[in-house]
């Protein structure tokens, strides 16, 4: 029995998907060609992300338009549920908007400063130089 979801989210930049998976604890390890799951070791993809004390890891698939998708089990066993989010990968897809408009706001030259609110909210500030 397989539990793949594939994340409907469209990623655009490995570099942002690398800087989500270390914000979150991971690591993404490049041309890696399968991901860990439940049923098989063979889920084919192009690099995976692991985290620590995850069983499973998180296949990142190339499109052929140049995007990303991102295919994980989301098996409570493999311990990707609380790191992933919800069957979205909602908290992955929130390291992931964070990273991306930190990267934008450095590229314009902005300093950035990110606080975390008392809600667990992630408040990002851009202040032009």
């Amino acid at each position: 029995m397989s539990h793949i979801t594939q994340v409907e989210t469209v990623y655009t930049n490995m570099d942002d998907i690398q800087a989500a998976a270390e914000r979150l604890g991971g690591v993404l390890v490049r041309d890696h060609r399968s991901f860990r799951a439940y049923y098989a070791t063979e889920n084919k993809c192009d690099s995976a992300i692991q985290f620590p004390g995850a069983h499973y890891e998180v296949g990142v698939r190339m499109q052929p338009d140049g995007t990303v998708r991102l295919a994980w089990d989301s098996w409570d066993t493999g311990g990707l549920s609380p790191i992933m989010g919800d069957s979205k990968g909602g908290l992955f897809t929130q390291a992931y908007a964070l990273e991306a408009a930190k990267r934008a706001g450095r590229l314009k030259r902005y300093a950035c400063r990110e606080t975390v609110r008392p809600d667990g909210a992630v408040e990002l500030e851009m202040i032009a130089r």
